[in-house]
């Protein structure tokens, strides 16, 4: 699996600027993936002691405004579910919690999520269980076309693609991050 900082690039920048801009996240030699649309949507490798030791750098980009990090909360994960439960070609796999103990309760909640989304209806129903009881997910799995084009959205604003991801399908996940960066899907009216 390869782990990807999303960013959405707020200014126009020449790709090798964007290139500098990923070399301050990760080390891999991998280049960004970009979308190219009219939301500049970017997907940069990221390793956490590269992004960690290049913090100041990184953080002075994001305030002169070049570009806005994914942010998660658990609405946009539950926006998240509700939207992909819609979608034919993404898959619902697998998701867990922050504080990942087995305590009946969190047991029962994870219940309820998979048999909901795991239903052939569109997912429609309120997560509110979810805030009564403060479960935090933690991360969210799914498939595009198959379960072997894995796509991981975790809870730090990180995703992860499976290693051999298909090119031709990284438009679905653009789509996808776009969403939880926007709140709009992709050709709604």
């Amino acid at each position: 699996m390869k782990i990807y900082k999303p960013i959405h690039l707020m200014k126009a920048v020449s790709p090798e600027k964007v290139n500098k801009i990923s070399k301050l996240f990760s080390n891999h030699e991998d280049a960004p993936i970009q979308n190219g649309g009219k939301f500049d949507l970017t997907f940069v490798r990221y390793s956490p002691d590269t992004y960690f030791s290049n913090g100041d750098q990184i953080g002075e980009l994001y305030q002169n405004g070049i570009f806005d990090p994914l942010v998660m909360t658990n609405y946009k994960f539950l926006a998240l579910l509700l939207v992909c439960s819609s979608n034919p070609l993404v898959l619902f796999s697998d998701f867990s919690f922050k504080n990942a103990d087995e305590s009946d309760e969190a047991v029962e909640s994870r219940g309820q999520i998979k048999e909901l989304i795991e239903s052939e209806k569109e997912v429609t129903r309120s997560f509110e269980f979810l805030k009564e009881t403060g479960q935090r997910i933690s991360r969210i799995e799914l498939g595009i076309e198959s379960a072997r084009n894995k796509v991981v959205i975790y809870s730090n604003g990180n995703i992860g693609l499976s290693n051999n991801f298909p090119e031709a399908l990284y438009e679905e996940v653009f789509s996808l991050i776009e969403f939880l960066f926007t709140g709009t899907v992709k050709n709604e009216k």
